[in-house]
Order: C-alpha cells, then sequence, then structure tokens
C-alpha cells in the first residue's frame, strides 16, 4: 500500500486493516490520540485520558490490547522508564531518543548517531538489537547537576 502523504493516523489505521485487526470506534480514538502525540513518551493513564476527553470512555484494557496489536506489528515501542511502561509510535522512526529518568524529557537523535554502535555489536558479538525498542536512559543538561548536588 501506498501511504504519500496519508496521516499518522491514517497509517496507523491502515497498517492495522493491512493486518487484518478490525478498525472499531475505540481504536480509531486510540490511533488519533497516538497521532497527535507522536513526539511523546505516553503512559497508559495519559493515553487514557485523552482518549475520554475526546471521544468519552474507553475500558483501559482497550487501550492495554490496542497498544499490544500496535507493537506486534511494529507500530509502537514500549520503553521501561523505572517500573513505569511509556509507549512511543514507530511509524515515522528515524531517531533514537535520550530519556531524562530524572524529568522525563525526551532528545531525539538521528539514527546515524548510533549506526557506529549497532555495526560494532553486530560484528562482534553477532548481535542485532532491536533499535525501536532502546532509549538510552541517564540525566538531562537540565537534572543532572541536580543529581550531582544531591538536590
Amino acid at each position: 500500500m501506498v501511504y504519500g502523504e496519508a496521516t499518522t493516523e491514517e497509517i496507523l489505521i491502515a497498517k492495522l486493516r493491512e493486518a487484518e485487526f478490525r478498525v472499531t470506534l475505540p481504536r480509531r480514538a486510540i490511533c488519533r490520540v497516538l497521532a497527535e502525540s507522536e513526539k511523546e513518551f505516553l503512559k497508559v493513564a495519559t493515553i487514557l485520558e485523552r482518549v475520554k476527553a475526546s471521544a468519552g470512555e474507553i475500558d483501559p484494557s482497550t487501550i492495554y490490547r490496542m497498544l499490544e496489536d500496535l507493537a506486534g506489528i511494529g507500530l509502537v515501542h514500549q520503553v521501561r522508564l523505572g517500573h513505569v511502561g511509556l509507549w512511543h509510535l514507530t511509524v515515522r522512526h528515524d531517531h533514537q531518543h535520550l530519556v531524562c529518568e530524572e524529568c522525563g524529557k525526551t532528545i531525539a537523535v538521528p539514527l546515524e548517531v548510533f549506526e557506529q554502535t549497532y555495526e560494532s555489536l553486530r560484528r562482534g558479538y553477532g548481535f542485532f538489537p532491536n533499535i525501536h525498542n532502546l532509549a538510552v536512559l541517564g540525566h538531562c543538561a537540565d537534572c543532572e547537576p541536580k543529581k550531582r548536588s544531591g538536590a
């Protein structure tokens, strides 16, 4: 299927159909929220809150099932930040993420920055990383000085 100038929401819906998933109204609402939040890492609670605000009541289990379905076809990925799972779209994924463990700020970094590391893992260890499930955790420039000073 050609996606050309399709919106992220349209791509999500088309990919769901290609994978033979039903596209129900709740699934459309979740796709809309994810597409509108394309650059964010979202908690399920945040997705639930945004879906309720735009489309009304939805059972949280519907969101969990939908995220698992989307992850299964490579459209979202989950990053663990401590004990919290954050979800992020991988539809237009040409970057990697640096995620601050303190404030949650994310910084997009072009994939090329990590390519030498990925190649070293492939050649040296025969290991092929799933780059969509990788986020480099640490502290942003604003939080690192606070962490060092114990503030």
